[in-house]
């Protein structure tokens, strides 16, 4: 017999909102079937794993697991066959039309028997709509002479190989309403924006049309930061004053572009009603975004505008639900009149082919164990490091090691500039937030460390140079879930009264009384999830001891990509070749829409 809700809610594997939720369906639909409840349960906890929706075939008969890899007892999902045919006929559930954007019950089944949310999937059927529609039109009009003068002079003196993408991505950028530029750190994606970005001001000049209205966002305060950072270094870009000055230099978050509304929680001021007023909209860390927030997003975005999406498809993907850019490529990879939408850079201004960090990257996105095993058995290349979990080497030596190597001088350094430099050149990276081998765990043992070192009391919070992650937006303090700061005195006052000083892009510290900071926590050691928009000299990457499906593919070449000098990656090599050979799969429906729309 397939396990009951209940059963799973009591072993653990179903949290209280996804027990509640099946319960409160089963009451709203009146049914008691004990295989529409758990596909209501199941609908509601895969999305919390990131999964848009539930593949029936897929897991039908399949071992449950939690998202760590943990098993309980002999539990499996029921048969796909017998599943199905229950779901047919539940009250819970219907299959809308192919053009349908109504859902009239709770669950939504499709056409190839995907379970979703019936949220998430009108999130689906909106933004592949949305995506479709602008596709389909025809491509701007330019001025012929002004776009091949522009393209000459901005790519002169440039490698002609290296840069051939940029200069498709350019001429894609430039006709098209929609397009997607992916690409691996250093492969130019922002300075081929920029590049975009003068050809329709100068295209505006050439037309004597009204200057472009140009936005320029990203789903974090700190990649918005970064952003605005890469769009003030304009080496190279040979064109008129009156061009520069047009081209945007801050960049905001997406919420705050959109502006939420603080009466309707999880809506925005702008939205298919009442626009974006932007007649060109650019996102950078694009695979960061979830298909919610996507979809807000396209939406608000006038139909007339030309958007254009920055990212890494083989990043990790959002931390909520879906992998909203993997999906757009992928459909562009199988679909020509999608491809001219869509282009890949490939070439690494950062890694050089005797770079042993662009080589290993390119053998994990590839899959290829062989070759990643061989490059971190490799001498020969300095900026990679593999330390064998396996050969003894234990967490207390390693923590002892970064504290005193790494933390101690950064913390102890007086000058504050210097201190911030400090602590953006080293980062240890974990897989796991939890646990053992998670970054909580690590950053409670490494700050115990240092209190010892220091000889202060252990039960002490506060210190100078102890660094902070905030986990909380504050727009009243501008202050994102991601950004880093550094505790230190307020000046002028006496005892222990703490600010905590944050860097901004033009290096100026700006320092908020520790007491008002919004949820935060020390950062010695973060997930790689949350070091995505971040850049560090050297990283250390610890990898849990036993095999974890959430240490895959993309979670190693996210991890290694953060360092500009130097990787360590401490782990098995069982699981660093698990890892390797296990790309992430998240249920979705998107690159199927995408061909329907």
């Amino acid at each position: 017999m397939p396990p009951s809700v209940e059963l799973l809610y009591q072993q653990g594997y179903l949290s209280a909102l996804d027990f509640h939720f099946a319960q409160t369906m089963g009451r709203l639909g009146r049914t008691d079937h004990p295989l529409a409840l758990l596909a209501a349960a199941a609908a509601c906890h895969f999305t919390t794993l990131g999964h848009v929706c539930i593949d029936i075939h897929q897991i039908g008969g399949q071992p449950i697991q939690s998202a760590e890899g943990q098993s309980f007892g002999n539990l499996t999902w029921p048969d796909a066959s017998e599943w199905l045919n229950i779901l047919e006929h539940s009250p819970l559930i219907t299959r809308p039309a192919p053009d349908s954007l109504q859902a009239l019950t709770p669950l939504i089944m499709d056409g190839t028997d995907r379970l979703y949310l019936a949220r998430y999937w009108l999130y689906q059927v909106r933004l592949a709509r949305q995506i479709c529609l602008r596709m389909s039109f025809p491509e701007m009009a330019i001025h012929s002479s002004a776009f091949l003068d522009g393209m000459a002079r901005l790519f002169s003196g440039q490698n002609p190989l290296a840069t051939e993408g940029q200069r498709q991505a350019v001429q894609m950028g430039v006709r098209n309403h929609f397009s997607v530029i992916s690409g691996g750190p250093g492969t130019g994606k922002t300075s081929t924006v920029l590049r975009i970005l003068a050809i329709l001001i100068e295209q505006a000049y050439a037309l004597d049309m009204p200057l472009p209205r140009i936005q320029m966002m990203a789903p974090t305060g700190k990649a918005a930061a970064r952003l605005k950072q890469s769009l003030n270094d304009r080496t190279g870009l040979t064109c008129s004053e009156n061009v520069v000055q047009v081209i945007p230099d801050e960049a905001t978050t997406i919420h705050r572009a959109l502006k939420p509304d603080p009466e309707n929680p999880g809506r925005f001021r702008h939205d298919i009603k009442n626009p974006l007023d932007a007649d060109v909209v650019v996102v950078d860390e694009a695979s960061m975004i979830d298909l919610a927030l996507m979809t807000h997003l396209v939406e608000a975005i006038p139909p007339h505008s030309r958007v254009i999406f920055l990212g890494d498809q083989n990043q990790l993907a959002s931390v909520e639900t879906g992998a909203i850019l993997s999906d757009i490529c992928g459909a562009a990879e199988k679909s020509e009149p999608m491809r001219r939408h869509m282009i890949h850079l490939t070439h690494s201004f950062r890694f050089d082919n005797q770079s042993g960090i662009g080589r290993l990257s390119r053998a994990i996105n590839a899959g290829d164990v062989k070759s990643a095993m061989s490059i971190l058995d490799d001498p020969a290349f300095p900026d990679v490091e593999w330390v064998d979990l396996e050969k003894g080497i234990g967490i207390d030596a390693m923590v002892a090691d970064m504290t005193s190597t790494h933390f101690l001088p950064g913390i102890q350094e007086p000058d504050e500039i210097r201190r911030f430099d400090q602590c953006n050149r080293f980062r240890l990276l974990c897989a796991h937030r939890q646990g053992e081998f998670g970054a909580e765990t690590l950053n409670v043992r490494i700050e115990r460390r240092v209190k010892r070192l220091l000889g202060m009391d252990i039960n002490r919070e506060w210190y100078v140079g102890r660094p902070v992650m905030i986990l909380k937006n504050d727009y009243l303090l501008n202050l994102f879930n991601g950004d880093i700061g550094i505790a230190m005195k307020i000046d002028g006052r006496g005892g222990d009264s703490m600010a905590v000083g944050f860097q901004g892009t033009d290096g100026a510290i700006r320092s908020i009384p520790a007491s008002r900071l919004p949820m935060n926590q020390p950062v010695f050691a973060m997930t790689v999830h949350k070091s995505q928009g971040s850049e560090f000299d050297q990283v250390l990457l610890l990898l849990p001891d036993t095999r974890s499906p959430v240490v895959t593919r993309e979670l190693l070449y996210t991890a290694i990509t953060r360092a500009k000098k130097k990787v360590v990656i401490m782990g098995s090599r069982q699981v660093i070749g698990q890892a390797i050979s296990t790309p992430i799969d998240r249920a979705s429906g998107l690159m199927d829409y995408l061909f329907l729309s």
